[in-house]
């Protein structure tokens, strides 16, 4: 019975493991849909500086004004490089979190199945004990008479 005990804290533990990679999943996950809020933000943004410039470039302006949304827009443009490489960044811890949950997963299922293989084996084994015994004292009644 030892040893089936020892395989449910390995189950147990395993468990545990696999509920922490599903929050560190869930945790990227969220980060990833907030980068991509970010990202929709910025592209937003930067539309509207690009139509601005275009209504400032059709009617009279200064070039003030016109290189101001230039280089309001190019900072846009940066800002939107160092989220995609934010989100690329993201995208792969998001990938590493999913494969270490299915390695706990993995696991989980394994410790689960010798645990069970040691409960039948050991419950086989009593089976047969009983047996014995009940065959012993059959005989012995039997040598008795």
């Amino acid at each position: 019975m030892k040893k089936v005990r020892t395989w449910s804290v390995l189950v147990a533990r395993a468990e545990a493991r696999v509920a922490a990679a599903l929050g560190v999943v869930a945790a990227a996950n969220r980060r990833l849909r907030e980068v991509a809020a970010s990202a929709a933000r910025l592209d937003a943004l930067h539309a509207d500086y690009v139509a601005r410039l275009r209504t400032t470039q059709s009617a009279p302006h200064s070039m003030v004004d016109n290189m101001m949304y230039r280089r309001y827009i190019d900072h846009v443009e940066t800002l939107q490089r160092r989220l995609a490489e934010k989100q690329a960044a993201v995208s792969a811890e998001l990938a590493a979190a999913k494969g270490e949950h299915l390695a706990a997963q993995t696991e989980c299922m394994k410790f689960r199945h010798l645990m069970e293989r040691e409960a039948g084996r050991l419950l086989l084994e009593q089976r047969e004990k009983e047996q014995a015994e009940t065959e012993r004292a059959a005989i012995a009644q039997f040598n008795r008479r």
